[in-house]
C-alpha cells in the first residue's frame, strides 16, 4: 500500500519523465489516423505535443489527490529525454525554466535512442531511491509505454510510490498493463489516444 505523507510541511512532488521520441512518433501516427476519422481536425504538416497542455493534465492529476494547482508545497519537475528535442518549438524555450530539464541523448548506429531509454530509467530509479516516502508525498509520471520501463516502475512500487503511465495504445507494453492489473492503486495506466486533441500543439 502506498503511504502518503499528510503533513503539508513535508511537501509533495510530481516527477514527470518523458521519452520524447516515443511520444512524438506515436502521436504523429495516431493523429494521422485521427484525422482520417475526423476530417474537421486541423491539418498539420508535423505533429508536436503541447507542453503547456501537458501541464494542465498534471494539474488534473494533482486535483485527484486534493492538492491545489497553486499549492507552493507541491514541486513539479519535468524531465525530457531524446536525441532530437529541438524538433519541438516549445522545448527550445524551456531550458530557462527551473522546473524543466532537457537531456539530449545520442542514438546508436541504427538511429535507435537506447541512450535516452537508459538515461530515463536510471534517473527515474535514482529519484525513487533517494526519496523518503515518510517525509515526502512523491508521485511519478512516465510518458512512455516501453517495456524498458518495467524494472524502474517495479522499483517505485517496492518503495511504495504511485506511478502514472501515459502511453499511446499502440506502443503500450503488455507488461505495464499487467503491472496495473496486479498492483491496483500503485500503477495507473492512461491512454494518450483519448487525449489526442488536448495534447496536440
Amino acid at each position: 500500500m502506498a503511504y502518503q505523507a499528510s503533513d503539508p510541511l513535508f511537501g509533495a512532488s510530481i516527477n514527470i519523465y518523458m521519452d520524447d521520441s516515443n511520444i512524438a512518433i506515436g502521436g504523429r501516427r495516431f493523429y494521422k489516423i485521427y484525422r482520417e476519422k475526423h476530417p474537421e481536425a486541423p491539418r498539420r504538416r508535423f505533429w508536436y505535443y503541447d507542453f503547456e497542455k501537458l501541464g494542465k493534465i498534471m494539474k488534473e492529476l494533482a486535483k485527484q489527490y486534493g492538492w491545489s494547482e497553486n499549492d507552493p508545497t507541491i514541486h513539479k519537475q519535468y524531465n525530457f529525454y531524446g536525441a532530437n528535442l529541438n524538433r519541438n518549438p516549445q522545448l527550445r524555450r524551456l531550458p530557462r525554466r527551473p522546473d524543466v530539464k532537457l537531456y539530449h541523448c545520442k542514438t546508436n548506429g541504427q538511429q535507435k535512442e537506447k541512450a535516452a531509454d537508459c538515461k530515463l530509467t536510471a534517473d527515474f530509479t535514482d529519484r525513487v531511491k533517494s526519496t523518503n516516502r515518510f517525509v515526502e508525498a512523491a508521485y511519478f509520471v512516465v510518458l512512455s509505454g516501453d517495456a524498458d520501463m518495467v524494472p524502474a516502475v517495479e522499483k517505485a512500487m517496492k518503495y511504495g510510490f504511485v506511478v502514472h503511465i501515459w502511453s499511446w495504445d499502440e506502443s503500450l507494453s503488455g507488461q505495464l498493463e499487467r503491472l496495473e492489473k496486479d498492483h491496483r492503486g500503485l500503477v495507473k495506466v492512461h491512454k494518450l489516444n483519448e487525449r489526442i486533441v488536448d495534447f496536440t500543439l
